[in-house]
């Protein structure tokens, strides 16, 4: 039964990769989940279905595009069988988009990833895209539907608040490398505090070798900002290198905790006393094994978007008191 807070003909649905989160954004809006059953064939085949009625309502599909490359073909076909079963519109809230590291050609004879998954996710029938904390914020345009940009950020910002109240006089932000400068400087301007970049080489794709620390970090409790933390390699060379020049502590934070590899085993090995990332995906394992994952839950921020899209208000009043951009 629908809510009349959003509408009799809203429906919202998740798939495999965000069963973590879906069950808590119905919830704040005071709905059920919808119903679509998520099953392969025999030979590994992904299959699904819708199993109730979607016909001429507006779906509202949260899913992300991986880390496993089956969700992004998963969520193809979601929006593939609900344009076949004439839903009115279908949008897609994809907390965390695979590939945006593949946004450009950086080299010979490399795909622009980003691009064809967002291409992808257009023709095969969505109508609106909302990306949370893209780690290029151009690829909105690289797609002619309507498509929105929200951000962790003002959950963190109320975080750091809270958390670093009494080392706020000596807290400053850091950047993991010159790409990150832009999602940090805007965190500083907001708190009002310094920050510094880590300058970086990496040699080989996934590891990192710090050259330089810009900034002055003696006697500092630096806190890494970024946008995801993958292997760690970043955030625990960092870590250490300020440590080496006078830091006192050191902490990250970061919206998709990818968490690969060996990036657990790093982080319990490392210096940093924290490490905190949201629940674009699902890090409960991971933060089984490691005492110092914190996760911090933007399942209210989604429900809120689901909200105003469907009363047709601005997502940009849910950032009112963070109308800067980075």
């Amino acid at each position: 039964m629908r809510k009349q807070e959003i509408g009799d003909d809203i429906a919202v649905f998740g798939n495999t990769s965000t069963q973590h989160i879906i069950g808590g954004i119905c919830r704040n809006l005071g709905i059920a989940p919808g119903k679509v059953y998520l099953g392969r064939h025999s030979d590994g085949e992904i299959k699904i279905q819708f199993q109730e009625n979607i016909r001429n309502e507006t779906l509202f599909i949260i899913a992300n595009t991986g880390p496993d490359s089956d969700h992004i073909v998963e969520l193809l076909l979601m929006i593939d069988a609900a344009r076949r079963s004439s839903a009115d519109k279908i949008i897609v809230v994809i907390p965390y988009f695979a590939y945006a590291r593949q946004e450009r050609k950086d080299r010979p004879r490399v795909p622009i990833a980003a691009r064809m998954f967002a291409d992808l996710l257009q023709s095969v029938g969505a109508d609106h895209l909302v990306f949370t904390d893209l780690h290029a914020a151009a690829i909105q345009g690289f797609t002619t539907i309507p498509s929105d940009h929200i951000y962790a950020r003002k959950t963190y910002l109320e975080y750091i608040r809270d958390c670093y109240q009494e080392e706020m006089e000596t807290l400053m932000l850091m950047s993991a490398d010159a790409g990150g400068v832009s999602m940090c400087q805007a965190y500083a301007n907001r708190l009002g505090i310094p920050y510094g970049v880590i300058d970086k080489r990496r040699p080989t794709p996934g590891k990192s070798e710090v050259m330089n620390v810009i900034g002055d970090v003696k006697d500092k409790v630096c806190l890494f900002i970024d946008d995801m933390i993958d292997t760690a390699g970043s955030i625990c060379n960092g870590s250490q290198a300020v440590l080496e020049r006078g830091a006192v502590a050191c902490d990250a934070m970061a919206t998709h905790g990818v968490l690969s590899g060996s990036a657990i085993k790093r982080i319990n090995d490392s210096s940093l006393r924290r490490v905190v990332v949201t629940d674009t995906l699902d890090v409960a394992v991971k933060a089984g094994r490691c005492q110092k994952l914190e996760p911090v839950s933007l399942i209210s921020v989604w429900a809120d978007v689901v909200r105003c899209m469907c009363h047709g208000e601005s997502l940009a009043k849910l950032f009112e008191e963070d109308h800067l951009v980075y």
